[in-house]
């Protein structure tokens, strides 16, 4: 194990004690902490390890997310609307931003694939320029830190102390004063994250004259995007709760745009009365998207045909003809998706777009599920690679990891288990760029498009055969994630020799992380107990075998090891709750 370890942050500012003794009688592992403080006994070795220094600023960084902003590198290319489309929409939220009316709320809904988060995000870019957009949340259960409300009000005090430098002062006194604010109930978050030091703001404004000013400039804007993509019902709808009382106390004027699919708990949220009285909402059925759409398709067909006219059409007839032009838009059915997975896949620039246009338009099977047109178009762009296990495998692996991997993170995750199939990551994910946000390098993370391809993965009715299951994923990442982390870890695996050094002192630890832990051995760390969670006991309440030696092997063997991994990653911070997660998962499935 670690001799005389170190390297284990508690928060920015480092650990400043680490001591380990010997201990001949203390059998098994305990793990006990705060938010300073960490003792861990493991087999006759004992490590206590405490933090100090932490400071406010520190704290609201480590709390918040920088993913989650309109003009985040990690959502890059955000959608947007084409220019020329979806007019009527945008000069209507835009008339709402600047009327001095009693509804300070726009709540814009409509189905998956409509086209909300392009308009949250062009109204985002636009109030931007203007210098007049406060904050942004995009939601999104694509990546953990976006699909959960514990780095909401963190990330959007953030954002207000960048608007509005004045308020600096008092969110970093606070937190200060007490660095747990970000794990307090969403209330107490806000309360001392953004109420508080309106209040504050508010008293300095009176003091110097400026308040009368402030509150009659043009409003401006927070945009929060995909309130549908939050994994707690509960939890979103106390963040709508809250915003009345937030656009109250603020020092100046202020609108909320929110965006998300019609669902019931959302529905409700915006129905009770301190809401409704000040929201207005827009739903976007209500728009005609048909010819926004023919126009979208028009100028993505011309920028195809101009792209490859020499090679493939040279002075053939207009492609597509109007009736096929007029077919897809009647298949769109008003969702923006559809018209935009058709250009892309008909695009692709390893086929001929005049064959993929046959293939879009030949295929009529029916569905079920209310998106029969884009059901059977996502089949159609499947089913192309000629390895259906394969696609299923890294459809999956795609949908259910926690952050987005690369191709070469995936290609080094499924080295350690013994599947029986010939994988070709990079040509396959490239043969579903349609689908699929495909990096320029096959060092940078793959997503997925859109969210209505990631529920139709979801679903057997309306995947079939490619069908992608929870359970059978979460299980194969775990057991992943666990054989790397035993092939991989050991002793100071970065090779920085000195067991007593700060991390702060250390010298591009970020670049060492990456240069001695792959990408796939960064994930299992941090990820391995999320998955874990997430994998039921089986028919008869049983262990899996696999998975349960995997795991005691980490926690026998390699449990120091992973610590300091976590502690280079600056990720220590969850390590009690990762172990408390596999406990959990142990009692509960041994006691099933």
């Amino acid at each position: 194990m670690f001799n005389n370890s170190s390297h284990i942050d508690a928060s920015h500012s480092a650990f400043t004690e680490v001591h380990q003794s010997q201990y001949n009688n203390v059998d098994g592992m305990i793990v006990q902490g705060n938010q300073t403080t960490y003792t861990v006994v493991h087999g006759n070795q004992i490590i206590r390890l405490t933090g100090e220094g932490y400071s406010g600023l520190g704290a609201l960084h480590k709390a918040s997310t920088t993913n989650a902003a309109f003009d985040s590198a990690q959502r890059f290319p955000a959608p947007s609307c084409l220019p020329g489309t979806r007019v009527e929409i945008l000069n209507l939220i835009s008339s709402w931003v600047n009327d001095d009316g009693p509804h300070s709320i726009c709540w814009l809904n409509g189905l998956a694939g409509s086209g909300k988060s392009a308009i949250a995000q062009t109204i985002a870019e636009m109030y931007a320029a203007e210098h007049r957009l406060v904050a942004s949340f995009f939601f999104s259960r694509r990546e953990i830190e976006r699909s959960t409300t514990q780095r909401f009000i963190p990330t959007i005090a953030t954002h207000f102390m960048a608007f509005s430098p004045s308020l600096k002062p008092a969110i970093i006194r606070a937190l200060e004063e007490d660095f747990t604010i970000p794990t307090k109930v969403l209330r107490e978050q806000m309360m001392k994250l953004l109420f508080e030091p309106f209040v504050s703001l508010s008293a300095q404004m009176t003091q110097t004259e400026s308040s009368t000013q402030i509150k009659t400039s043009p409003p401006v804007l927070m945009v929060i995007d995909s309130l549908d993509e939050c994994d707690n019902e509960r939890l979103v709808s106390e963040i709508i709760s809250l915003i009345p009382q937030l656009i109250q106390e603020c020092p100046f004027p202020l609108k909320v745009l929110l965006t998300s699919r019609p669902e019931p708990h959302l529905k409700a949220a915006f129905r009770t009365s301190e809401i409704l009285s000040v929201t207005r909402s827009l739903e976007l059925r209500s728009f005609d998207a048909e010819t926004d759409i023919r126009l979208f398709l028009r100028k993505s067909f011309t920028m195809i045909r101009d792209q490859r006219q020499s090679t493939l059409f040279g002075n053939s007839g207009p492609w597509p003809s109007e009736s096929e032009l007029e077919a897809l838009v009647q298949k769109a059915s008003g969702l923006f998706i559809y018209a935009t997975t058709t250009i892309n896949f008909i695009g692709n620039k390893h086929r001929d777009p005049r064959k993929q246009l046959v293939i879009i338009l030949s295929n009529i099977e029916g569905s079920d599920s209310g998106f029969a047109d884009l059901d059977t178009l996502y089949r159609d762009v499947i089913s192309v690679p000629l390895n259906a296990d394969l696609t299923r495998l890294i459809l999956g692996i795609i949908r259910y990891t926690s952050v987005p991997l690369s191709i070469q993170g995936m290609d080094s995750l499924l080295e350690a288990g013994e599947l029986n199939v010939n994988r070709d990551v990079g040509s396959l994910v490239q043969e579903l760029s349609s689908v699929l946000l495909v990096p320029d390098h096959y060092t940078e993370p793959v997503g997925i498009y859109h969210t209505s391809f990631r529920d139709f993965l979801s679903s057997p009715e309306r995947a079939k055969e490619y069908f992608v299951d929870a359970v059978v994923y979460h299980r194969l990442i775990a057991e992943l994630c666990l054989k790397v982390m035993n092939a991989s870890l050991k002793r100071d695996i970065c090779g920085l020799g000195d067991s007593y050094g700060l991390n702060s002192n250390i010298e591009d630890l970020p670049g060492r992380c990456s240069k001695h832990m792959t990408e796939a051995l960064r994930y299992s760390c941090c990820y391995w107990a999320y998955h874990l969670a997430r994998v039921p006991h089986d028919a008869e309440g049983k262990l899996n075998a696999r998975l349960t030696a995997a795991l005691h092997e980490l926690i026998g063997v390699k449990l120091l090891y992973w610590l300091e991994g976590l502690s280079l990653l600056g990720s220590f911070d969850g390590a009690v709750t990762m172990l408390q997660d596999a406990a959990a998962w142990l009692k509960v499935r041994v006691s099933g």
